[in-house]
């Protein structure tokens, strides 16, 4: 497992140098300057420099960042729970579960489309 982790160091240590420049390409595509980031997300002006950079920032100050940019629903979507995953006997056993009451069963009334392949029948 060491040499694992050994082998995948220099992109891990990567990482935040790109979210430094993703940062930095989305300030500047807003037209801001760093001192206009800065108060907009309520960190000193040297701490975006800083990280523009080095790209090191604390969690805190880059969910501040985040928020300042429009981003924070791509932060939080980053640490969110990933949706439960089922063995395929559960999913096995969900199948062939019968469900009990009325079977409600809709029908499709919608006609497919016509593609540029197929005309319409006049006659």
């Amino acid at each position: 497992m060491g040499i694992f982790v050994s082998l995948m160091l220099p992109e891990i240590e990567s990482i935040p140098s790109q979210i430094a420049a993703r940062l930095k390409e989305r300030r500047l595509a807003l037209g801001w300057s760093r001192t206009t980031l800065a108060e907009r997300a309520a960190v000193a002006p040297a701490t975006l420099r800083a990280l523009e950079r080095t790209g090191q920032i604390s969690l805190a100050r880059l969910a501040r960042l985040a928020v300042a940019l429009g981003l924070d629903a791509e932060l939080e979507r980053l640490f969110s729970a990933p949706p439960r995953t089922q063995t395929l006997d559960e999913l096995a056993t969900q199948a062939n579960r019968r469900q009990r009451g009325r079977r409600h069963h809709t029908f499709n009334v919608t006609p497919p489309p016509i593609g540029p392949h197929e005309y319409l029948d006049t006659k």
